[in-house]
């Protein structure tokens, strides 16, 4: 088991900066300038709030749908691992997504699209280098407000509507043989607590950080977590069907992880 905990994290660890490649360059081809260069005759007939969706949703849209099969990747590694217990799963998975979406979404995205255009002036110049961050940083508080926007309205939307667990159900009922299997198609599934409290930990980190270099994006993270307080609290208590408990073993790991957000912020 030893060897293969070590195999995971080599493999996580490549994942981390390679996944980096597609991301950026899905999300570098549906812009609206590089758009306008591949198919400039349908940019140009688009009506001007389309080409405000293209310029301030499409690369969060898509940036979002390449992280949608990240959790089920994450889990499938740590089964793999060897972990027997469901609640061990769900803390490792827990750590390992925040891990994850701390460095590829929030220190690559926030260096890649400032820090970068200025990388000669910060090699000829490494002392002023956190002037440089203070200057470039806050311009990519709009891409992470539009994401925050994206996850409070669609997300929570997509969340109540529970659209993807009714578009597969008729799959799932395909290949049901008895009675019994077909009734527990129906059946809801358990809330996945680690990709939910991954999304929470992610926006508090960019709220904490972002909300001294960019203001604007403080009132954008207090609708996202007041509008997932009256969501999440519905689907506990009417929607999802507890199949196994933590036993408190979540929250060591979030309250240490918002911890260290708080001195790194300081």
């Amino acid at each position: 088991r030893q060897l293969r905990t070590v195999l995971v994290w080599l493999f996580l660890f490549f994942l981390v900066f390679f996944w980096t490649i597609p991301t950026s360059f899905v999300s570098s081809l549906i812009a609206l300038d590089n758009l306008r260069k591949l198919v400039p005759f349908l940019v140009d007939k688009y009506p001007s709030f389309v080409r405000l969706f293209i310029k301030g949703f499409l690369s969060s849209i898509a940036l979002w749908l390449f992280y949608l099969i990240l959790p089920w990747l994450v889990r499938l590694l740590t089964t793999l691992e060897g972990v027997r217990s469901k609640s061990e799963v769900d803390e490792l998975v827990l750590g390992r997504l925040f891990v994850f979406k701390a460095v590829n979404q929030f220190l690559f995205l926030s260096l890649a699209g400032s820090a970068l255009n200025k990388l000669r002036e910060m090699i000829d110049a490494p002392k002023e280098i956190p002037d440089f961050l203070a200057t470039t940083l806050p311009s990519q508080s709009t891409f992470f407000i539009s994401l925050i926007m994206l996850y409070a309205l669609p997300f929570y939307s997509l969340e109540l509507l529970q659209l993807f667990p009714l578009i597969l159900w008729p799959f799932a009922k395909c290949s049901q043989r008895t009675p019994r299997e077909e009734k527990e198609s129906w059946r809801p599934s358990s809330l996945p607590y680690d990709q939910m409290y991954s999304d929470h930990l992610l926006m508090f980190m960019v709220g904490l950080s972002y909300s001294v270099l960019a203001p604007l994006i403080s009132p954008f993270v207090v609708m996202y977590f007041g509008f997932g307080c009256v969501v999440w609290t519905y689907q506990v208590l009417c929607v999802y069907i507890p199949t196994h408990s933590t036993g408190g073993k979540l929250w060591p790991v979030i309250f240490n992880r918002l911890v260290f957000q708080c001195h790194c912020t300081l």
